[in-house]
């Protein structure tokens, strides 16, 4: 097998180097900035509960408008 430019290619005898160790952000524990990622995720899954919430409401107060000034109901 060949490269792009026909050389074949080097073989090497030295193994690969092995992979660094897991580095902490900030001198603080991986299981601490687990705890903080999950208080995160869940205040966000909050937070786009209560725009999605707010989102419908107005959508409704819209069609409500809309409807009381065309002379309809609105169910």
């Amino acid at each position: 097998m060949e490269d792009l430019w026909g050389f074949p290619p080097k073989q090497s005898n030295h193994p690969a180097p092995p992979p660094p160790p897991p580095k902490m952000l900030g001198g603080k524990s991986p299981g601490r900035m687990s705890k903080k990622f999950e208080k995160t995720k869940e205040k966000a899954s909050l937070s786009m509960k209560k725009v999605k919430h707010g989102a419908s409401d107005g959508v409704h107060w819209i069609k409500i408008k809309c409807h009381a000034s065309k002379g309809g109901s609105f169910k």
